[in-house]
């Protein structure tokens, strides 16, 4: 994602920003198989944040958003953060679009 908003940025004028909620305890990974599901709870209890707090967060980044009309920037839970770093060839971005845009075009 990160990849593809940075992508998205250069080429386009609508704005994207790109956030990472972290670890939230949801039931969305229950149906994993064994050990990742086991990992997956052992981890919601070590770090997970609630939905609760989670939607906070949500709210928190796209109020900074919209104060402080941000537009290619990335938040990690609610704080603006700098995008992680991706190793990657030249073309890997224009790479990612075009096969992006290959993919959604019937959908348009």
């Amino acid at each position: 994602m990160n990849v593809f908003t940075r992508e998205y940025v250069s080429k386009q004028t609508i704005p994207l920003n790109l956030y990472m909620p972290g670890l939230v305890k949801t039931k969305i990974l229950a149906n994993e198989p064994q050990p990742m599901r086991a990992f997956v709870k052992l981890m919601n209890v070590l770090v997970g944040i609630s939905v609760d707090k989670s939607a906070e967060n949500v709210f928190s980044v796209m109020n900074d958003i919209v104060v402080n009309n941000k537009n290619g920037a990335c938040y990690s839970w609610k704080k603006e953060r700098l995008f992680p770093k991706v190793e990657m060839k030249p073309d890997d971005q224009s790479r990612l679009w075009d096969l992006t845009n290959s993919l959604v075009i019937s959908y348009l």
